[in-house]
């Protein structure tokens, strides 16, 4: 049998957990659900951080943050702004085992440097840094093919500034940040989504490989459904605000949290206009319309990979960078630098070559885990000797019912410019969150899966907290956790473990 290729779909900031458990009627994947009939799913996927620059610097290395050291977005408080010169970059190992390596859409897997995806290997389309796709050439180029026009957005809230709410032309939304907290509806077809424009780039890209058979690892990464959550009809309306289930802690209040979570919560929401469930449940229905729209974008690929004759030796996985906070934890929005399960729980599916058809794995696993399952099935070597992380899913693509590991690891360096060094422990059925100079978390999620109780201060639970202070410590020793902030923070949750009873 041919070498396998590979298609990661992969979606940016997904409104996942517990969404798909309280209103999975509501937001329609045809995608992941087909491939969920023909692979494995898995429930119990994380990001290995819930922040876009560090997640996809992983994604492009196989590593953790703080090993390839670019821990947040803005390239700030000691944090990388690129790639080490000796970085093992995976799309560089794929050409050095033969195989095409593709990146179709958005990457910003560093920050304010230079280094673009191209830059490290990739062919395909995808512009620099963050990225944005409606005022490129490309994407001019892509309508004018197909014979559509430029779109209008007509914006129906903004998080903070109602005078923002209005129609205007899709491309001022390059314009920056200002435009992400709203959503609205696109007049025009879904086509003109960039969804739609990138698996237009990424079929093209699969025909051209069922011509010349060459091997390929190719990546699609759509800017959806981050916000802003603009959708186009069909999608638009397919979801009625007063269906959602409402999310069971969106009232949560914050006595027992750490301090540095209400402080970031109430800098997201200071100004906002948007505070009761029924303020909220129109943007979260919106979102879950993006959700949708996005989904059957990624349905056009595999439909392709079917109409090529390559699904049958293609790896195909579908995952997304990190979660969403929307509506969660008191009414939050975006991020911030939470490690609570909405931001930290991602869809994972992947359909193996010669894999289990219809199952679904329990094993505790991550995104960080796709990388190091390409460079299994691949052969491909991290460069320089370079140490990585990660454990391959071929064993459970074929076994489902295997436990995979025992814990896993999650880390945190903060956001928005501010630095709140963090490290997360998932085993069992149990969640143990380390804060450095804050409160620690601990959470029974198989009894409390809105993470409303923390049990951290309660004493019946000590066995347990210092059984997640003993995970964490072990596996930020395995992981070359020792940065002066972790060394400190590992200092900090020894000197718990020592207070014990």
């Amino acid at each position: 049998m041919p070498r396998p290729n590979i298609v990661w779909l992969n979606a940016d900031h997904y409104a996942f957990h517990p969404h798909f458990s309280l209103n999975r009627d509501l937001i329609n994947t045809p995608a992941f659900d087909r491939l969920g009939r023909e692979g494995v799913v898995f429930d119990n996927a994380y990001t290995i951080c819930p922040l876009c620059t560090p997640a996809r610097a992983s994604l492009a290395t196989g590593q953790y943050p703080h090993r390839h050291g670019i821990l947040n977005n803005e390239g700030a408080h000691g944090s990388r702004s690129a790639f080490k010169p000796d970085a093992p970059l995976i799309a560089y190992e794929l050409q050095s085992r033969g195989y095409r390596a593709a990146l179709f859409g958005k990457w910003h897997a560093v920050g304010e440097g230079p280094t673009t995806a191209s830059d490290c290997g990739y062919e395909g389309w995808s512009p620099p840094n963050y990225g944005w796709v409606y005022g490129t050439a490309a994407y001019a180029s892509y309508l004018s093919e197909l014979g559509l026009e430029h779109p209008n957005v007509n914006i129906e809230w903004h998080l903070k500034k109602p005078a923002m709410v209005g129609k205007r032309p899709i491309r001022d939304t390059s314009q920056g940040l200002a435009l992400h907290p709203t959503c609205g509806v696109i007049e025009g077809p879904p086509e003109t989504h960039e969804s739609y424009f990138l698996a237009h780039l990424a079929t093209r890209y699969l025909s051209e490989r069922a011509q010349d058979g060459e091997p390929f690892c190719m990546r699609l990464d759509t800017w959806g459904p981050h916000q802003p959550y603009h959708v186009a009809p069909p999608f638009a309306n397919t979801v009625d605000p007063a269906a959602i289930v409402p999310l069971p802690n969106f009232e949560q209040t914050w006595e027992t949290r750490p301090l540095h979570q209400k402080h970031c919560l109430d800098g997201i929401l200071q100004g906002t206009q948007t505070h009761t469930w029924n303020d909220w449940a129109p943007i979260v229905a919106r979102c879950y319309e993006h959700i949708s729209l996005v989904d059957h974008a990624f349905g056009r690929v595999l439909n392709a990979l079917d109409e090529l004759g390559l699904s049958q030796n293609t790896l195909v996985f579908y995952s997304a960078d990190h979660g969403d906070l929307l509506a969660a934890h008191g009414g939050g929005f975006d991020k911030g630098w939470l490690l609570v399960e909405e931001t930290t729980r991602i869809p994972l599916v992947a359909r193996g070559v010669g894999g289990a058809r219809g199952a679904r794995s329990q094993a505790l696993v991550s995104n960080l885990d796709i990388v190091a399952t390409i460079r299994d099935v691949t052969g491909a070597q991290p460069s320089n000797g370079a140490k990585t992380d990660g454990e391959t899913l071929t064993l459970l693509l074929q076994n489902p019912e295997l436990s995979g590991r025992d814990a896993l690891l999650i880390e945190s360096h903060g956001h928005y410019g501010e630095k709140v060094v963090q490290r997360m422990v998932r085993w069992a059925g149990w969640k143990f969150v380390a804060h450095l100079g804050d409160r620690y978390e601990l959470y029974d999620l198989k009894r409390d899966p809105y993470e409303l109780e923390n049990q951290a201060q309660t004493p019946e639970y000590a066995p347990i907290l210092a059984l997640g202070c003993e995970q964490l410590l072990r596996l930020m020793e395995q992981s070359d956790d020792e940065s002066a902030d972790a060394l400190t923070l590992r200092a900090q949750i020894q000197s718990t473990l020592k207070d014990s009873p």
